[in-house]
């Protein structure tokens, strides 16, 4: 299931713009934001006031026998509050990060066993400024 931000109008929110989803895309044909949006490449940022975190790269590599990178990079505002970052695995709390430098870049590793075979990857980003969810990334055990 794809998390898909939409607005949502009521007289205590106020500002309709305050929800966005943003697409990884290299380019912004429609091709290639319908590819993106069919697998997933996508996440949620909820604007919250200011300038809003970015995130620029939520993937995960296969670095063999089980071991999984998890790559996640991005940016914030220099005088935003410092992120607090929540990486979760198989619906639960995973690790925990935070991040203070205008220009991230954090890889976290995990150990799949060849029982396990299969884990899913979501990302929670917290500051002042913005509330990101990441679409599932799903990985598996290769032999």
């Amino acid at each position: 299931v794809w998390i898909i931000g939409t607005p949502h109008y009521t007289a205590e929110a106020g500002n309709m713009d305050s929800v966005e989803t943003i697409f990884f895309v290299k380019n912004d044909r429609e091709k290639d934001v319908l590819d993106a949006l069919r697998e997933g490449r996508a996440y949620v940022r909820f604007n919250l006031g200011g300038e809003p975190v970015n995130l620029d790269e939520f993937s995960a590599k296969d670095a063999g026998n089980g071991l999984i990178q998890i790559i996640i990079k991005g940016s914030k505002a220099p005088f935003d509050t410092p992120l607090k970052l929540e990486l979760i695995r198989n619906g639960k709390v995973f690790k925990r990060f935070e991040e203070t430098a205008d220009e991230w870049e954090i890889i976290a590793e995990d150990q799949l066993s060849p029982d396990e075979r299969k884990a899913y990857y979501r990302l929670r980003i917290d500051s002042a400024s913005s509330i990101i969810l990441s679409n599932p990334i799903f990985v598996q055990y290769e032999k």
